[in-house]
């Protein structure tokens, strides 16, 4: 989560005592805790209202430097 990736733990274990810790970690670092139960209402959020760029497409000159590129599409599926 430091390092701002997203982070999925599968545990089949459903006691507060688990539970409770993981909600506070997502809650410190900005995340959304989701259990197994609210995974079905998130995926149709997703594919309902899907990050796409303004025009279906963006062009770049895969030359370039590979982090740069990133920056620039991820900035225009986000914008």
């Amino acid at each position: 989560m430091k390092q701002g990736l997203s982070v999925i733990i599968d545990s089949t274990c459903n006691f507060q005592e688990v539970l409770d810790p993981g909600t506070a970690l997502a809650k410190q670092h900005s995340y959304t805790y989701c259990k197994d139960s609210d995974s079905h209402a998130l995926f149709k959020k997703w594919i309902e209202h899907p990050f796409r760029p303004k025009d279906n497409a963006i062009m770049v000159n895969s030359t370039d430097d590979p982090e740069m590129l990133r920056d620039y599409i991820v900035k225009q599926i986000v914008d």
